[in-house]
């Protein structure tokens, strides 16, 4: 004789709507974990201790409130340094396999501030060749408004490196000295 079917309690719409907004949670956080540390191991470099950085280059705008390359540098020539990682610009014709680019753009009222860890890549083209070329691993931006108070942008890029310096010592397993020096 066949055994009977066995039949499924069935699910309220309730419980299956709950179900999927904890399965959608889960597959969530399970990507923030994976996209984490991904971004740790962009962040790994061969010489932790010293990175090139750009500045690039600044709006009309930018330069008439008072920023400057050089004032920019300076705040991520002393932001690494609180952490123990030597700055160096980087130099026209050298290879640096990583650069941190700093870009600040402004625009009447409203600022964006742009910090991006660039590292070399290379990847093979259909014909065979092996392309290399920049890709960005880490970024982060702001946006906001600076009412003419220049201190504002200094204040927006020091917050973002701040947040670098920490996620690059982390991926490079630096010193105790970094968390002291971009803790508040």
């Amino acid at each position: 004789m066949p055994e009977p079917a066995t039949v499924l309690p069935r699910c309220s719409c309730r419980s299956l709507t709950k179900h999927l907004y904890l399965l959608r949670i889960s597959l969530v956080v399970w990507l923030m974990l994976l996209l984490d540390t991904a971004a740790a191991d962009g962040l790994r470099v061969k010489n932790a201790s010293e990175l090139a950085f750009a500045v690039a280059d600044m709006t009309p705008a930018a330069q008439d409130m008072g920023l400057s390359k050089s004032g920019l540098a300076g705040t991520v020539t002393e932001r690494l340094g609180s952490a123990g990682i030597q700055a160096r610009p980087t130099i026209a014709g050298q290879d640096d396999e990583e650069i941190l680019l700093v870009d600040v753009v402004i625009e009447h009222e409203t600022f964006y501030v742009s910090l991006g860890f660039w590292r070399v890549a290379s990847y093979p083209q259909p014909q065979g060749e092996i392309t290399s070329g920049f890709v960005t691993v880490w970024q982060d931006y702001s946006v906001g408004t600076h009412h003419g108070n220049v201190d504002t942008i200094y204040d927006t890029v020091t917050t973002i490196m701040d947040q670098f310096v920490a996620r690059y010592s982390d991926a490079n397993d630096l010193t105790g000295s970094v968390r002291a020096a971009t803790s508040p």
